[in-house]
């Protein structure tokens, strides 16, 4: 269960962007570890949600406010949009995908980035074993120069 900031139904939070701030994110179609979107709000709500009975007695869930964010992407790679999409800035206790830098986009997708490397060598490295690659060979192969 997410621990949500704001769960005092008597008082709503005031949200971080307002309705024409610009803000950033990631590439909206795929990944790509090297692109910061940038992004106008274009609208903003804030919505109490109470759990359902069931979530109340057996999760315990307790009633909390969503900020939900708005935004056009206004460029990424060279196009505009005029759909609105829907996002979060972390502040309530959602997952973040909504900056306010283009280096904390850039920070995150370096993160997401090391994590698939590291999966996937961890991966390519059982494989190499199983096929009977000696441990000296395997770090020949993976070895990485910039």
């Amino acid at each position: 269960m997410k621990d949500y900031k704001y769960t005092d139904k008597n008082h709503p939070p005031v949200p971080l962007l307002k309705v024409g701030d610009k803000c950033y994110t990631f590439c909206d179609f795929g990944r790509h570890y090297d692109h910061v979107s940038t992004c106008e709000v274009r609208k903003v709500e804030v919505k109490w949600y109470e759990p359902s009975d069931y979530d109340k007695e057996r999760l315990g869930a307790i009633g909390y406010w969503h900020i939900d964010y708005y935004i056009r992407i206004i460029e990424d790679y060279g196009r505009r949009t005029v759909k609105m999409y829907r996002y979060s800035t972390g502040e309530d206790g959602t997952q973040q995908d909504l900056f306010l830098t283009p280096q904390e986009v850039m920070d995150e997708n370096i993160r997401d980035f090391m994590d698939m490397v590291t999966k996937n060598v961890a991966g390519i490295r059982r494989k190499m074993k199983a096929l009977g690659y000696s441990e000296e060979k395997i770090s020949k192969l993976l070895e990485y120069k910039a």
